[in-house]
C-alpha cells in the first residue's frame, strides 16, 4: 500500500517509473528490498513497487545513482544485485545464485567517529562484495561468501584495528599498529601452506655498536593468522630497524622480507609473495694441506646489510643463520637454505678461520683454512709434563669491545696431549692472552703479542696446584657451595666446593684474586657475608669463614 502511494507521488511529479525484472528468483526468497547505497555508508531502505509471480520479479522504481537489492531467504542468507545505477528504462536483470550472509560487530570507542571499515579477502579472486560499513556504534559487512575468509579492517584517526573471519569473525577487533595480507605460492603453485616468522637484530652495547655479527630476536608484538593456505594475516606494533619477516614452505624458502618495506604498505593491497625452491648449500672444508679438517665449526650468516663492493671498508652486519660440526672428511651441509645473501664461517682451534660469502644459486663451496700464527708449548708440573690441560685464549676486554668481527679475536683452544703439548691458532688480530690450567691446577695466564708472529714457542710452562681454602659456614644449611672468579678477568670459572667429615668445605681455586662464593639451595636463595673474597697465596690451606644469611 504504501509502494502504491509512493509510485503515485511520483507520477504526479512527473518523475517516470521504471521496471527491472528479474525471471530466475529462487522459492526460497521471502523478502526483496532495495537499498539506496553510498559506498562506506550505511544503507538506506528505499519504497518500491514489486510484482512477482512465481519465479519472476518485476520491481518498479525510479532513475537513482546507486542501488542495491537484497533478496533474503527465511534462514537469513540472501542473494544480492549491485550496486547498480538504477536504469531509465525498463531492464532485465540476472540473479547470481550465490548466497551470502552478514557480518557484523562493536566498534572500539576510539573508533566510533570517522572510522573506514573495508574488508580484505582470504583468497585472489576478485567481485564486488563483501562491502563494509559503519551502523552507529557497530561495523556491519553485507555479501559475505561463508567460504571466504578474510580480514576486516577498521581505520579510524590514525590508528587500526582487524579481525579475522573464519568463516565468521573470531572475537573482537584487536588493536595493531599495522597490517598486511600475504598470499604465499611456490613452485607447488598458488595457496602452499607457509610458517611466518619475525626476527630483529639485536645491537650490541654502544662500545660495540661496530660489531657485524649480531645476534637475533624475536620482533615483539607481532602476529600470523592463517586465514586460508598461502594466505596470512600479519599485524605488529612498532617496527624495529633492519627488522625482517621470514616465509617458507614445505618446498620454497626461506625468503626474507624487509618489516618496514611490508608494514609500511597499504593494508588493503595484499602482498603476493613467491618462494624459489628451497636449496642445500654442501661443502668441504680444508686445512693448508689440502686435507679435510674433520671437526670444524662452521657457521652461516646471513646479510642483513647490502653485500659490500670492492673497496668498501666496512663490511655488511651479519645474524646466526645455522652451525654445524665438519665430519670426519670436512664435509658440511645446510639444509632449507632461502635466497637471501649468506656468508659461511669456518673455525678450527689449530688449523684456522675462512669465510666465503655465497653467491644467491651457489651449492657447493670449498672452505680453505689459513691461521695468521700459530702458538705451542709444553705445560708441565713439578717437571713432569701434564695432560689434559685446558689451553683457552681470551681477548682483552679493549678488544673484545672494539672489534667488529669476534671470529677475528678469538684464538685457538686446546688440551695438551700425553707429552704435555698443545698447538693452537693465533687470533687473527692478536693480542688478548693464553690461560693456560684451571680445574686441578692453578692457571697461566700469558699476554700474547700484537700483530701475531707467525710462530710462538712458549718453551716449558710450569702451572702448580689450585689455592686450596677450608671454607666454614656459620651457621652450614647443607647446601652446594660454588665459587665464581676471579672478578674483572676474561675467561671467568665456577669451582664447586666439596664437603669435609668436618663439616667444612674444601674447594681448589685455580688462581689468585677476587672470587664470589654462593649457595645453591633448594628452598631459596641464600646469602654469604662477605659475598666475595680476596684470595691470594697467603689463603692457601688457611680457613675463611662465611655468616649465612
Amino acid at each position: 500500500m504504501i509502494a502504491a502511494i509512493v509510485a503515485a507521488h511520483l507520477l504526479l511529479l512527473g518523475r517516470p517509473l521504471a521496471a527491472v525484472e528479474y525471471g530466475d528468483v529462487p522459492a526460497s526468497v521471502s523478502e526483496v528490498r532495495v537499498f539506496e547505497w553510498r559506498e562506506g555508508f550505511e544503507p538506506i531502505a528505499v519504497p518500491s513497487m514489486q510484482e512477482r509471480s512465481g519465479a519472476t520479479l518485476i520491481i518498479d522504481g525510479t532513475p537513482s545513482e546507486m542501488v542495491v537489492i537484497v533478496f533474503r531467504a527465511r534462514d537469513g542468507r540472501y542473494l544480492l544485485d549491485g550496486p547498480f545505477a538504477w536504469p531509465s528504462r525498463g531492464t532485465k536483470r540476472t540473479l547470481e545464485r550465490r548466497w551470502l550472509r552478514s557480518d557484523t560487530g562493536a566498534l572500539p570507542h576510539e573508533a566510533q567517529t570517522g572510522a573506514i571499515v573495508s574488508w580484505i579477502r582470504g583468497d585472489p579472486a576478485g567481485g564486488p562484495w563483501p562491502r563494509c560499513f559503519v551502523a552507529k556504534a557497530a561495523w556491519e559487512c553485507w555479501g559475505v561468501d561463508p567460504s571466504n575468509r578474510g580480514v576486516v579492517v577498521v581505520a579510524s584517526a590514525g590508528r587500526f584495528w582487524s579481525v579475522v573471519t573464519m568463516p565468521v569473525a573470531s572475537g573482537s577487533l584487536r588493536a595493531s599498529g599495522w597490517g598486511r595480507l600475504l598470499l604465499v605460492s611456490d613452485s607447488s603453485g598458488p595457496g602452499a601452506s607457509a610458517e611466518i616468522a619475525f626476527g630483529v637484530p639485536v645491537f650490541p652495547p654502544s662500545e660495540r655498536f661496530a660489531a657485524i655479527r649480531l645476534a637475533s630476536a624475536v620482533v615483539p608484538d607481532t602476529r600470523a593468522t592463517a586465514i586460508s593456505p598461502g594466505a596470512i594475516w600479519i599485524t605488529g606494533g612498532s617496527i624495529p630497524p633492519k627488522a625482517w619477516i621470514e616465509i617458507r614452505t614445505a618446498q620454497g624458502g626461506p625468503t626474507y622480507l624487509g618489516l618496514q618495506d611490508v608494514a609500511g604498505g597499504p593494508a588493503s593491497v595484499p602482498l603476493t609473495v613467491r618462494l624459489t625452491e628451497t636449496r642445500t648449500v654442501g661443502g668441504i672444508v680444508e686445512g693448508s694441506d689440502g686435507r679435510g679438517a674433520a671437526g670444524t665449526l662452521v657457521t652461516m650468516f646471513r646479510l642483513i646489510d647490502p653485500p659490500a663492493r670492492d673497496g668498501d671498508r666496512v663490511k655488511p652486519r651479519v645474524v646466526f643463520a645455522a652451525e654445524m660440526v665438519a665430519g670426519d672428511g670436512g664435509e658440511f651441509r645446510f639444509d632449507a637454505v632461502g635466497d637471501g645473501d649468506y656468508e659461511v664461517v669456518a673455525w678450527h682451534s689449530q688449523l684456522g678461520r675462512a669465510s666465503v660469502l655465497l653467491s644467491p644459486a651457489q651449492s657447493e663451496i670449498v672452505l680453505r683454512l689459513g691461521a695468521i700464527g700459530t702458538i705451542r708449548g709444553r705445560v708441565v708440573g713439578a717437571k713432569r709434563p701434564l695432560s689434559g690441560v685446558d689451553i683457552v685464549s681470551v681477548p682483552d676486554a679493549a678488544t673484545f669491545n672494539a672489534a667488529a668481527d669476534l671470529t677475528e679475536i678469538k684464538g685457538g683452544d686446546a688440551k695438551t696431549g700425553s707429552d704435555g703439548r698443545f698447538t693452537v691458532m693465533a687470533a687473527s688480530a692478536g693480542g688478548g692472552e693464553l690461560r693456560i690450567g684451571g680445574g686441578a691446577y692453578g692457571v697461566r695466564r700469558i699476554a700474547l703479542p700484537r700483530p701475531p708472529l707467525p710462530v710462538l714457542d712458549l718453551g716449558d710452562i710450569e702451572v702448580a696446584p689450585g689455592i686450596d681454602v677450608i671454607v666454614v659456614l656459620d651457621p652450614d644449611p647443607k647446601c652446594p657451595l660454588r665459587a665464581v672468579g676471579p672478578l674483572g678477568r676474561t675467561g671467568l670459572q665456577i669451582v664447586a666446593a666439596a664437603a669435609t667429615p668436618e663439616g667444612a668445605y674444601r674447594i681448589a681455586l685455580p688462581e689468585a684474586g677476587r672470587w664470589e662464593f654462593g649457595l645453591v639451595c633448594d628452598q631459596g636463595q641464600r646469602t654469604l657475608v662477605p659475598g666475595s673474597l680476596q684470595i691470594t697465596e697467603a689463603h692457601r690451606g688457611k680457613e675463611v669463614r662465611f655468616v649465612v644469611r
